[in-house]
C-alpha cells in the first residue's frame, strides 16, 4: 500500500531531460524520462459526469500493491462531485498515482492533482486555483441558497486539505473570497519543496536522542 508520503516533481517533456525535484533530492537533477505506464488516464477536458470516469475508478479499485496509474491534466476544472468520486477512489487504492501537468490545470483539476501520490510539472504548466462555482441548481431560490451553502462548506473543506500544505492561511481565505491564483510549475514545485523540507524537519525534531551508554556498576 502507498504510505501516503508524496513526491514532487518536474518534468521538461516525454523526449527530452527530466528536470526533477524530489523530497530527498537537493539540488534538482537530471535523468532521463521513463515510458508512461500502460494504465494511463488523460483528463484533457473539462471533468464532467462520474459516469464517464468509471475505467478510471474501477482501475485505481482494482490496482495491486506495486503498480502505477498515471493521471494526465490538461483541464479546466469541472465537476466538484465528480472530482470527489475520483479522489475517494484515490485514497482507496493500492496502487501509486502519478500526475502530470501538461498544461492549465485549474479549480477541480488542481485538487486532483495534488491528491496524488507523485506529481511531475511540465516546464510550461500553468496551475489556478479559485473557489467553486456553479453550484446553485434550478430549484426554488430557498433550495438554491442551501446548495450553494452546503457546497460552499464542502468544497473550503476540500480546498483547504489540498492546498493547506503548500499555500498560506490568508491565501486560503484569499482563494475562497475570489481571489484567482496563478502558479507556474516553477514556483508550484518550489510551494512543494519548502512543505517536504518543513515536514523532515519536524520529523527530525520528534525523533527521541540518543541515550548515552551507562557504565555497568559492579
Amino acid at each position: 500500500m502507498n504510505n501516503g508520503k508524496k513526491n514532487f516533481q518536474t518534468n521538461r517533456s516525454e523526449i527530452e531531460h527530466m528536470l526533477i525535484q524530489q523530497r530527498d533530492t537537493t539540488p534538482a537533477r537530471y535523468l532521463l524520462p521513463t515510458p508512461t505506464p500502460p494504465q494511463a488516464f488523460y483528463i484533457y477536458d473539462d471533468i464532467g459526469d462520474s459516469k464517464d470516469y468509471i475505467d478510471l475508478i474501477y482501475a485505481l479499485d482494482t490496482a495491486q500493491e506495486g503498480e502505477v496509474i498515471t493521471l494526465r491534466f490538461d483541464t479546466g476544472g469541472g465537476s466538484l462531485f465528480t472530482t470527489i468520486a475520483i479522489i475517494h477512489a484515490m485514497h482507496r487504492t493500492q496502487g501509486t498515482v502519478v500526475g502530470f501537468a501538461d498544461g492549465l490545470v485549474a479549480s477541480a483539476g488542481t485538487i486532483l492533482l495534488l491528491n496524488c501520490h507523485e506529481m511531475y510539472f511540465g516546464e510550461y504548466a500553468q496551475l489556478m486555483f479559485h473557489d467553486g462555482s456553479g453550484a446553485g441548481g434550478d430549484g426554488k431560490f430557498s433550495e438554491s441558497k442551501a446548495s450553494i451553502d452546503a457546497v460552499t462548506k464542502l468544497y473550503a473543506r476540500i480546498a483547504r486539505e489540498a492546498y493547506g500544505p503548500f499555500f498560506s492561511e490568508d491565501e486560503i481565505n484569499r482563494m475562497l473570497n475570489g481571489q484567482d491564483f496563478w502558479i507556474d510549475s516553477e514556483e508550484m514545485v518550489a510551494r512543494m519543496d519548502r512543505y517536504a523540507a518543513s515536514q523532515e524537519a519536524l520529523e527530525a525534531e520528534e525523533e527521541p536522542e540518543a541515550l548515552e551508554p551507562q557504565l555497568l556498576q559492579e
